[in-house]
């Protein structure tokens, strides 16, 4: 027997907010291919990779926003015959995509920026620090665009937007944090000539893009090869669901998410000999619990009343 899927709030609502959402996205991604672009330009004008690596944060960025975007599209798209899941699963196979390119691109720049820092070649200084203060202006402006407008959150669809949003602002901050780097570096390198500034801030840039985009390719690997979601023991499920009053053993157990944040369970439970009745009940009591302890929204439980073939052994 499966337990229901927590009910979605009224279509409209929905709609609604996942269009106001999915706006400011669209805008915000816009805005900063704008900004990625020109300094693209700038910096091969100016010849600084601190500024080039600066537009590569940028564009990271602006396909962390794409993927948020595209995310809160999907979301509402409903399951089909071949996609029973619906397509959820597709912003982790673009997370995937845009942080193994980024590795690639980000090992470069580290290359490129260590054969610098023997010989630093003149930089312009002034070119740099104007576009890096634009990019400043520009994601501080994109914080406020996605700025959470709504006091609270109505229905997991919504809440699930605002995490996206949230996810989007947290890597603007960082991108703005980055610009005022390469903001402080054009000035010095304009008013002091210090040029080997320009491939120290590439390499710090470099760092922490590999750094962050290496964290994103194990989560997505994780998710897709539907391995235990972080922070949740599976023993220690296991043991909740044995102390439930009625229930004699737990076997194949499985746990994983369907995207970055729909975490499901399936499981096997042996009971006596009950009626209908007291196994619905017993049912719901599991599902509550698991909900309530473990934070579990989808639960799929199939009652037995005798034990059955034990899991294949794990490696």
């Amino acid at each position: 027997m499966g337990a229901r899927p927590a009910a979605r709030p009224p279509m409209a609502h929905a709609h609604a907010h996942g269009f106001d959402s999915a706006a400011r996205l669209g805008w915000v991604a816009a805005f900063n291919v704008v900004i990625t672009l020109a300094q693209v330009v700038g910096g091969l004008w100016a010849d600084s990779l601190a500024l080039l690596s600066d537009a590569l944060h940028n564009a990271s960025d602006v396909l962390a926003l794409l993927i948020a975007w595209w995310a809160a599209h999907l979301r509402h798209r409903p399951a089909s015959e071949k996609y029973t899941f619906g397509l959820r699963r597709a912003e982790i196979l673009a997370a995937l995509f845009n942080a193994a390119a980024l590795i690639g691109i980000a090992v470069f720049l580290a290359v490129e920026a260590a054969q610098r820092l023997a010989a630093p070649p003149p930089v312009q200084g002034g070119l740099v620090a104007g576009l890096a203060a634009l990019a400043l202006v520009v994601n501080s402006a994109s914080v406020w665009v996605l700025r959470d407008g709504h006091g609270h959150a109505h229905g997991h669809d919504h809440a699930h937007e605002d995490l996206n949003r949230r996810a989007a602002v947290l890597h603007l901050l960082g991108d703005a944090l980055t610009s005022l780097a390469v903001l402080a570096g054009g000035l010095a390198m304009l008013g002091w000539g210090l040029y080997w500034i320009d491939p120290a801030i590439t390499l710090a840039i470099s760092a922490w893009l590999l750094w962050a985009s290496w964290g994103i390719v194990r989560r997505a690997v994780d998710v897709l090869l539907m391995a235990s979601p972080p922070g949740l023991s599976l023993r220690a499920i296991e043991a909740a669901m044995r102390a439930e009053p009625g229930v004699r053993d737990v076997h194949h157990l499985h746990l994983w998410q369907l995207d970055g944040e729909r975490i499901h369970l399936e499981a096997h439970v042996r009971v006596g000999d009950l009626p209908m009745r007291e196994v619905d009940a017993l049912r719901r009591r599991l599902v509550a619990r698991l909900g309530e302890e473990f934070g579990i929204a989808h639960v799929t439980l199939q009652f037995e009343a005798a034990a059955c073939e034990p899991d294949a052994p794990q490696g």
